[in-house]
């Protein structure tokens, strides 16, 4: 008898074990939700008898069968789901769970109690080289607007774990750069401030419990400020916000404002506040003007973009995304900042918005401070004289401007962008040769 249940039980573990290889080969059950996030996909590796012999057939094919074995995120999200509700802790790198289970990214933590605070002096030459960036662009008729976005350590601190708080200095990138910034006149808003100051006062839910940035029930409201700003900057009339409905209450939070508890991949949603989700739409009116906007920033502009402010209230303003990546031209074919000239394309705009949340004061502005510096670009009247006149050259040089003519059409941006780069950087070059040659005598 014993023996024969030792045998029952082999069996079953055999099956055990068997179950996961059956799914991952066929999908005999229902496939298992995909885990959100971002993650490399693995391909299954070709069998060959060298790879076999020298182990890197082995190697390959654990880690493609360990992302997809049969079962595995419904495995994953079972260990998160424990982690979470016996530990309290977030299995998603740099996430923080606080006080009655409000989510945190450290970065919003550490930027409340001045842990990642830079320093006042190289704020005040952040500031230094903005107040010149801003002073250049006033000659070529471009306004400059700064957007510090609301951070939830600061929203939330009340829910802040404990341990955190032991050592909050009164020195944050936030208030030190709100000193820096009111010694100048550049135009400044400051939503942090606001968001906090209608916290205990507004009737619906402004900053999501288990999400990082503000809610998608403010967005009207958020958009409706930066309008009237830059219609009072410009001196000009722009399309506004049009509320068509208000009271509308969601059972279930929009995927942007649960995106930490997303990131999670619990079993269980985290229970939350109903949100209110209003409807609303950009005006359409024919007299109004669309000036050409370019907008430099964190995530924070994201909601703003999708929601089509660039197109519909400005005229296709562009995002360079961290000042890095160009949107949406990057959508389909990845145009970075180096291949554009970032001076000449803020020149040629109307308004350049910078955003940054509270909590990425730290990175602010994310390297446009250095639009102007002597190592990026040349920007005196014989610079210019050179590069129009090889602009035109390039018009009549057949080929030359052919290929300039693919490369726009490749990264998505106008021919007479491509041209400008082509010639800025040609003229560079042959400057920087010639200074070489100075110095040989």
């Amino acid at each position: 008898m014993e023996k024969k249940l030792k045998t029952v039980l082999l069996i079953l573990m055999a099956l055990l074990l068997a179950i996961p290889i059956i799914q991952f080969k066929y999908d005999f059950f229902i496939p298992s939700e995909k885990l959100n996030g971002s993650f490399k996909k693995e391909s299954k590796p070709d069998f060959s008898y060298k790879s076999w012999f020298n182990g890197s057939f082995q190697q390959s094919f654990d880690k493609y069968f360990n992302q997809d074995f049969g079962f595995r995120n419904n495995l994953v999200r079972l260990h998160n789901q424990l982690n979470y509700s016996l530990f309290n802790k977030a299995n998603t790198q740099g996430v923080i769970v606080g006080k009655n289970n409000y989510l945190f990214e450290k970065l919003y933590i550490d930027s409340y109690t001045g842990a990642n605070f830079i320093g006042q002096n190289a704020i005040d030459k952040n500031v230094q080289q903005i107040q010149k960036i801003y002073q250049h662009l006033k000659k070529h008729n471009t306004e400059l607007l700064i957007i510090i976005a609301p951070g939830k350590g600061y929203f939330y601190p009340e829910y802040i774990p404990d341990y955190f708080k032991k050592h909050i200095s009164d020195s944050t990138n936030y208030k030190s750069y709100l000193t820096a910034l009111s010694k100048t006149h550049i135009p400044l808003i400051d939503f942090n401030a606001y968001f906090m100051a209608l916290k205990d006062t507004a009737d619906f839910i402004i900053y999501p419990k288990t999400g990082i940035h503000w809610s998608q029930g403010v967005l009207p409201f958020v958009a409706d400020s930066i309008i009237k700003k830059s219609a009072q900057i410009l001196k000009q009339e722009l399309n506004g916000v049009v509320m068509d409905q208000f009271d509308i209450v969601a059972d279930t939070a929009d995927k942007q404002d649960a995106d930490i508890e997303r990131s999670m991949n619990l079993m269980y949603d985290i229970e939350k506040p109903r949100m209110n989700y209003p409807l609303w739409h950009y005006e359409q009116n024919a007299s109004h003007t669309k000036p050409k906007m370019i907008a430099i920033g964190d995530s924070f502009w994201w909601q703003l973009f999708n929601s089509k402010i660039s197109k519909e209230v400005f005229n296709k303003g562009s995002f360079l995304y961290y000042y890095s990546s160009v949107f949406p031209q990057s959508f389909t074919n990845r145009l970075a900042i180096n291949d554009i000239d970032p001076l000449y394309e803020v020149e040629q705009t109307d308004l350049v918005i910078i955003i940054a949340t509270e909590a990425n004061l730290f990175k602010f502005p994310f390297g446009f401070q250095d639009v102007l510096h002597p190592k990026t670009i040349i920007i005196d009247s014989a610079f210019k004289a050179r590069v129009e006149s090889l602009s035109n050259y390039i018009k009549t040089t057949e080929i030359w401007y052919n290929n300039i003519k693919a490369t726009a059409k490749r990264k998505h941006i106008p021919v007479d962008s491509a041209l400008k780069i082509e010639a800025s950087y040609t003229i560079r070059e042959e400057i920087k040769r010639e200074n070489r040659n100075k110095l040989k005598y």
